[in-house]
């Protein structure tokens, strides 16, 4: 059986907890710059555009919301096989889905804040 290194351990620790405070802190910004946009506009405009500002935030949640849930019930048996054959893309696509790129947690993550369903959800026990 193979030790593990503790420092290897600790490293790959850092950079998760930096991994996740970073994701936290740009999901936080980017839904209080959306919030505080949105508000402004609204207060200066007519019924009209403030619907259609309506409608274009809860559009930009729902995409987000398909592009989560997309990459959270994506099955990699296909991108292996699309790796094995050398088809470009394939590596990328099976790096999101693990969640090894940054780009999946930063979908996942982006998609939560910014999704009206996740802030209509209850929370159950």
């Amino acid at each position: 059986m193979a030790k593990t290194d503790p420092e290897a351990a600790k490293r790959q620790r850092h950079k998760t907890i930096r991994w996740v405070v970073t994701v936290f802190l740009s999901t936080v910004v980017i839904s209080g710059i959306i919030s505080l946009v949105s508000d402004e506009v609204m207060d200066s405009s007519s019924l009209p555009v403030a619907f259609l500002i309506l409608l274009a935030i809860v559009m930009v949640g729902i995409v987000f919301d398909i592009i989560g849930m997309a990459v959270a019930t994506a099955d990699e048996k296909p991108f292996h096989s699309m790796a094995a054959r050398k088809v470009p893309g394939s590596q990328e696509a099976i790096a999101t889905r693990s969640g090894s790129a940054p780009s999946a947690t930063t979908w996942w993550a982006t998609s939560a804040a910014l999704s009206p369903a996740a802030r209509r959800r209850p929370l159950r026990r």
